[in-house]
C-alpha cells in the first residue's frame, strides 16, 4: 500500500493551527479568557447581551446595535453566544480569526514563490513584530479586519481567484468601512482580468455583500455604523486647519510604523511588486478619508486601525525574499535578519506592555465596577467614557460621554463640540445637565488631555473624587453637582 501524501498547505496549516491553539492556550492561561487589553472589548459583550435580549438594558437614549463598528464581528459573537457563554463565545471567536489571519498570510508567502518553512516563518513572525500581539488580542475586529485584507490579497495574487476571496471582498466592508475601498478595487481587478470563473466571483462578492447588508439592516437598522459621526463631532479634528490636519496624519502613520516595528519595512518592498498601484491607491484613499473626518484616529489605541495593513508588509517581506532579482532578494535576505534579530529583541517589552495594558483596562476597570456597585446607589446615573466593564456588571443607567451608545450625546457634539472645534465647558455642562448625571468615570489619561473635570468646574459644577480611597488608579470616579446660582 502506497503511503498516504499530505498536501503542503494541509501540513502548514495543521501546524499554524497548533501554532495559534499554544498561543491562545498560554494568554488565556495567564491572563484568562475574558481580560483584554482594551476596555471596547466589553462593549462587543454588551452589544451581544443586548442583542440577544432584544433591547439596551443599561445606557440612556440607545439601542442594542448602537457603538456597533464591525456588524459581522458582533453578529459571530452573538450567534455563538447562543449556544455558550458569552466570553467563551468572544474568545473562540478571537481564536478563529487568527486562523483565518494565518491561514491567508501564509497563502499570501506561497503564492509569491517562497517555500513551505518560509512561508511559514514570516507569517508567525509578524504575530511578534510591534504591536501585533496586541491588536490579535484586543477583543474587536482587528484581527478579522486583517484576515480579511490578506485573503483578498490572496485573489489579487491567484492566476484563478477563489471564491473565498470574493466572498471576503463582498462582506469586507461589514468588517470594517475602511476595507471598502480594497474590495472595490478588487471587484473591479476581477472584472477587467476576466481569468478563471471570474462571472461567478463577481456573483458571490454581490451576493454575499447584499445579503450581509440586508442582515445588517434588519439587525441595526442603518447600514453605516453610528461610531463614525459620533468620533468625528466629539474629537472634533475634521474642523482644523489643512496644515493642522496634514500633521495629524503624517504623525500617526508615523507612530503606526513605530508600532509595527521594523518588520513595517515589508512595505517599502511592496513599491516593487506587482501590487505596487493597488497598495499605493489603499493607502491614499485609507488616509485621505481618515484626513478628512478624523486624523487622530489613526493613532486609537496602537494604531489598531491601520493594522489592515499589516498583510501588505508580509506581502512585501515573500516579495523580496523569492524574488527572481538577485539584488532584490540580497537585500530582502539582509534586511530580514536584521529584522527577527529586532522582533526577538522587543518581543518581551512587547509582552509587558500587553500586561500592563490588561492590568489597566480590565483589572482596573473591574475594580473601578466594584466599588461603584458597593458604594453608589443604583438609580444613580453614571456619566461614563469607554465605559467597559461597567456596562456588563451592576444596574446604574449610563450615558456615554462620547456618543457611541447614547444619540442625544451625539447631537451635543455636532452642535456644540465640531462646531467650536473642541470640547469646552459649554459642552460639559449640556451633557452633565442633559444626562443628569450625579457621578462621571473618566479615565486618569483622558482627564488629563481633556481636562474635562476642569471643565466641568468652569462651567459651574462641584466636582469631587468619589473613590479616592482607591489612590492614583487608572479609572477614577468624581461625584458632580451643579452650584447654585
Amino acid at each position: 500500500m502506497r503511503p498516504v501524501q499530505i498536501d503542503n498547505d494541509m501540513k502548514a496549516y495543521a501546524l499554524l493551527t497548533a501554532f495559534v491553539f499554544i498561543f491562545f492556550m498560554l494568554v488565556w492561561s495567564l491572563f484568562g479568557i475574558d481580560q483584554y487589553p482594551l476596555d471596547d472589548a466589553y462593549i462587543v459583550e454588551h452589544s451581544v447581551q443586548g442583542l440577544l435580549s432584544g433591547h439596551e438594558s443599561r445606557f440612556v437614549d440607545s439601542t442594542p446595535a448602537d457603538g456597533i463598528t464591525s456588524p459581522v464581528y458582533v453578529g459571530l459573537v452573538t450567534f455563538f453566544a447562543i449556544f455558550m457563554p458569552i466570553p467563551i463565545a468572544h474568545g473562540i471567536i478571537n481564536f478563529l480569526d487568527m486562523i483565518l489571519l494565518m491561514f491567508g498570510l501564509y497563502k499570501i508567502t506561497r503564492l509569491s514563490g517562497l517555500s513551505l518553512s518560509a512561508g511559514l516563518a514570516i507569517p508567525v513572525m509578524s504575530v511578534f513584530a510591534g504591536l501585533t500581539f496586541l491588536q490579535i488580542f484586543n477583543g474587536l475586529e482587528t484581527a478579522l479586519a486583517m484576515a480579511t485584507a490578506a485573503w483578498i490579497i490572496v485573489g489579487f495574487l491567484q492566476d484563478k481567484p477563489s471564491p473565498f476571496s470574493s466572498l471576503m471582498a463582498g462582506i469586507s466592508v461589514f468588517i470594517r468601512p475602511e476595507l471598502a475601498v480594497l474590495s472595490f478595487m478588487f471587484f473591479l481587478w476581477t472584472i477587467y482580468r476576466r481569468s478563471g470563473n471570474w462571472m461567478k466571483n463577481v456573483l458571490i462578492m454581490f451576493f454575499s455583500f447584499l445579503l450581509c447588508a440586508v442582515l445588517v439592516y434588519f439587525l441595526m437598522g442603518t447600514l453605516i455604523p453610528n461610531t463614525m459621526a459620533a468620533k468625528a463631532y466629539f474629537f472634533a479634528v475634521g474642523c482644523q486647519t489643512v496644515g493642522d490636519k496634514l500633521y495629524s496624519v503624517g504623525y500617526c502613520f508615523l507612530v503606526f510604523l513605530s508600532n509595527l516595528g521594523s518588520f513595517s519595512l515589508g512595505f517599502v518592498f511592496v513599491f516593487f511588486s506587482r501590487l505596487r498601484w493597488i497598495f499605493t491607491a489603499f493607502v491614499l484613499i485609507f488616509v485621505s478619508a481618515y484626513y478628512i473626518f478624523l486624523p487622530d484616529a489613526l493613532m486609537h489605541n496602537g494604531s489598531r486601525y491601520v493594522f489592515v495593513m499589516l498583510p501588505f508588509a508580509v506581502y512585501g517581506w515573500a516579495y523580496a525574499l523569492a524574488s527572481a532579482h538577485h539584488r532584490m532578494q540580497l537585500i530582502g535576505r539582509s534586511f530580514a535578519i536584521v529584522v527577527v534579530l529586532f522582533i526577538f529583541y522587543g518581543m518581551h517589552s512587547g509582552f509587558v506592555f500587553f500586561s500592563a495594558n490588561v492590568q489597566e483596562f480590565s483589572k482596573d476597570n473591574e475594580e473601578t465596577v466594584m466599588w461603584v456597585n458597593k458604594n453608589l446607589s443604583p438609580q444613580a446615573v453614571l456619566l461614563v467614557q469607554d465605559a467597559g466593564k461597567i456596562s456588563l456588571i451592576g444596574q446604574n443607567p449610563l450615558v456615554d460621554l462620547v456618543g457611541l451608545k447614547s444619540h442625544f450625546v451625539v447631537d451635543i457634539h455636532r452642535d456644540k463640540t465640531y462646531a467650536q472645534c473642541g470640547l469646552n465647558s459649554d459642552v460639559m455642562d449640556a451633557l452633565a445637565t442633559q444626562s443628569r448625571a450625579s457621578y462621571i468615570i473618566l479615565l486618569t489619561e483622558w482627564n488629563k488631555v481633556y481636562n474635562i473635570t476642569t471643565l466641568l468646574q468652569q462651567a459651574g459644577w462641584r466636582v469631587d473624587r468619589a473613590d479616592s480611597d482607591r489612590g492614583n488608579s487608572f479609572y477614577q470616579v468624581y461625584k458632580i453637582n451643579k452650584n447654585a446660582s
